[in-house]
C-alpha cells in the first residue's frame, strides 16, 4: 500500500502494482499520474477517501507491505501500522516529504525484495537528466519543475502534499529540490 505522498511511484518502479494508494493527486485516477498509469499492468488501486490514513483505511486492502516514505508523520504511526503489514518509512535523518527519490526508490525495492529492478528505473532516469543537463546548460540551478498546468499550491481538500511539488502544504514550492541529506547533528 502506498501511504506516502510519491510512494506509488516507487512500488511501480521494480515492477509491483500496490493494493491501495493514498489519494493527494487532485483527481488523477486511481490517485497515480499519468507517467506512472501504465505501471498498473490494467489493476485499479483502492484509494481512501483524502486524508484518511486511519488504522482501518489502511488495513481494509489487505496490504503485505505498506510505504510510508513520503507519508510525513509516518514514523510516529510506525508501531500500529506495521501491526497491518511490515512498514517502510523514511530513513531516520530525513525530514518529512524529503526523502530523494533515488533513495525512496532503492528502500522500496529492497523492502519488497526487488533491489535490482529498482535500481533500474533509478539509473535510467539519472542518464536521462544527465543528457538533458548536458543538452539544456541553461538550466543549471533551476530549483525545481511543475507538471504542465500545475501550480505550486494545487491540492485536493484535506491533503497532506502539494501534488505539484509533493510538499507537504506551506512549505516554499520548489524546497523540495533543495539538499535533503541528513545532517551531522545529532
Amino acid at each position: 500500500m502506498s501511504l506516502g505522498c510519491t510512494d506509488q511511484d516507487a512500488i511501480l518502479a521494480p515492477g509491483v502494482v500496490p493494493v491501495a494508494n493514498r489519494e493527494f493527486t487532485g483527481n488523477q485516477p486511481p490517485a497515480t499520474w499519468p507517467w506512472a498509469q501504465p505501471g498498473l499492468a490494467r489493476r485499479t488501486p483502492t484509494v481512501p477517501p483524502v486524508g484518511d490514513v486511519s488504522t482501518e483505511s489502511v488495513a481494509a486492502p489487505g496490504p503485505d507491505l505498506i510505504a510510508g516514505i513520503s507519508a510525513g508523520r509516518a514514523q510516529e504511526r510506525y508501531g500500529i501500522y506495521s501491526t497491518i503489514a511490515p512498514m517502510v518509512a523514511a530513513p531516520p535523518g530525513f525530514v518529512d516529504h524529503r526523502t530523494p527519490w533515488q533513495d525512496a526508490t532503492r528502500l522500496t525495492g529492497q523492502a519488497l525484495g526487488r533491489s535490482t529492478e529498482a535500481e533500474k528505473p533509478v539509473a535510467d532516469l539519472e542518464a536521462r537528466l544527465a543528457r538533458a543537463r548536458q543538452q539544456y546548460p541553461a538550466l543549471a540551478g533551476a530549483a525545481g519543475v511543475l507538471p504542465r498546468g500545475a501550480r505550486p499550491d494545487d491540492r485536493p481538500p484535506g491533503s497532506t502534499c502539494s501534488p505539484a511539488t509533493g510538499s507537504p502544504p506551506g512549505s516554499a514550492p520548489n524546497s523540495w529540490a533543495r539538499s535533503t541529506r541528513p545532517t551531522s547533528s545529532s
